[in-house]
C-alpha cells in the first residue's frame, strides 16, 4: 500500500469519524459512551446542555461524577457490575439540575465488539405526570361511578 493511498484513507476515516461525532453531538436525546472502567468516552451536546458542563470536559470521567442520579444508583453497585451488565442499571432515576426536578429513563446496551456500554438517557418527567393524572383521572371516574349506582 502506498503512503498516498493510506493518507488517503486516514482522511477519509477522519472524516467520517467527525461526521459521526457531528451527528451524535445533535441528537436530541442524552447518549454517553462508557469505556470499560465506567469513564466517559463520549457525550452528546444534549447531555452537556442539561447537566450545564462543556461536553469535551465530561470526557475521562467517571459516570458518576458528571450525572447526578448515578450517585445513588451506579456508584455502589458499580464494585458489584462489569459494563456487560449496565443493562440491570436501566431504570427511572431521580435528576435533578438547574433547579429542575427530573425523572430520567436510563437505557444501556454493552457493544461487545467496542468494549464499551452506549447509554440513552431520556426525560420520562411528562410521561411519568402524565400517567399519574391519568390514574388519578382513572379513580375519580370509578367514585363518580359507584355515587351514581347508589
Amino acid at each position: 500500500m502506498s503512503i498516498e493511498s493510506l493518507e488517503k484513507k486516514i482522511t477519509t476515516l477522519r472524516q467520517t469519524l467527525s461526521w459521526a461525532d457531528l451527528v451524535m453531538a445533535n441528537v436530541s436525546e442524552c447518549i454517553l459512551v462508557l469505556d470499560s472502567d465506567w469513564r466517559v468516552v463520549f457525550a452528546n451536546s444534549y447531555l452537556a446542555e442539561i447537566i450545564g458542563q462543556n461536553r469535551i470536559l465530561l470526557l475521562g470521567k467517571y459516570v458518576w461524577e458528571i450525572l447526578p442520579f448515578t450517585e445513588a444508583a451506579i456508584r455502589p453497585k458499580k464494585r458489584q457490575l462489569s459494563l456487560k451488565k449496565v443493562a440491570q442499571l436501566d431504570g427511572v432515576y431521580d435528576f435533578r439540575v438547574q433547579n429542575l426536578n427530573l425523572k430520567m429513563l436510563f437505557n444501556g446496551k454493552y457493544v461487545d465488539q467496542l468494549q464499551q456500554a452506549v447509554c440513552i438517557i431520556t426525560d420520562a418527567t411528562i410521561e411519568l405526570k402524565a400517567g399519574s393524572a391519568l390514574m388519578s383521572m382513572q379513580e375519580e371516574l370509578a367514585a363518580l361511578k359507584a355515587r351514581l349506582k347508589d
